[in-house]
């Protein structure tokens, strides 16, 4: 895994799951609130069972990598 730097110097990255596999290293992205949405929205809408979460849900859940720390 040498395109991970564990440190705290390197941003929290993401994966789009939704996607085609592809080259694990390349398929991350740097984070952000809005790109981590458009990858959690999709999950909760094909989801039978998840489908009724609310916006506030989904927002939560999307932000979750807000309240991560480093040490």
């Amino acid at each position: 895994m040498a395109w991970f730097d564990f440190s705290c110097a390197d941003p929290i990255r993401i994966r789009d799951i939704n996607g085609a596999p592809t080259d694990t290293g390349v398929a991350f992205t740097e984070y952000a609130h809005d790109r981590t949405r458009r990858y959690v929205e999709p999950f909760f809408k094909r989801h039978p069972l998840k489908r009724k979460e609310t916006e506030a849900r989904v927002d939560w859940i999307s932000r979750c990598p807000d309240s991560f720390t480093c040490h």
